[in-house]
């Protein structure tokens, strides 16, 4: 799997002037949706997941603070970037990057449940998802199985 540019994720922080507070309430999925209204079919889409480490660093920028994680106190380690793979063209954007310190299979199933019903509501159609075989993805991906793997 080929992850966006660095300089591709910082063009999207920058558009959607993301902070982990913030982003919960009233910026989520944001991208996704001047993406959805751009677009004029191609509305069948993979979502794919990927965990990219980061040096933890904390900057003060349109006054936010930038490098808190969503889920905790601590200044991010890695950020959950989620892209959407066209299955019938060629269109492919990272569309919600989440920071994160440390994340437990639970948590993870809860935002790709939470991303994957959004992008839903927006109207795209996700067919699937497409994770690396790190453990915690398995783990969270067994969840979406009725009854779940553990």
């Amino acid at each position: 799997m080929i992850l966006p540019d660095p300089s591709t994720i910082r063009k999207i922080g920058t558009i959607l002037k993301n902070s982990p507070q913030t982003e919960e309430y009233t910026t989520f999925l944001v991208y996704a949706k001047h993406a959805f209204h751009s677009l004029k079919h191609d509305f069948e889409v993979f979502l794919m997941i990927d965990e990219i480490h980061i040096k933890p660093f904390l900057d003060y920028k349109g006054e936010n603070f930038v490098g808190m994680a969503y889920n905790s106190s601590n200044l991010a380690t890695s950020v959950q970037v989620f892209m959407l793979q066209s299955l019938f063209s060629p269109y492919k954007d990272a569309i919600h990057i989440v920071p994160i310190d440390t994340f437990d299979a639970s948590k993870l199933y809860d935002l790709m449940k939470k991303v994957i019903m959004g992008l839903e509501e927006l109207g795209f159609k996700v067919m699937g998802m497409v994770t690396d075989n790190n453990s915690i993805n398995r783990a969270a991906t067994s969840n979406f199985a009725n009854p779940p793997k553990l």
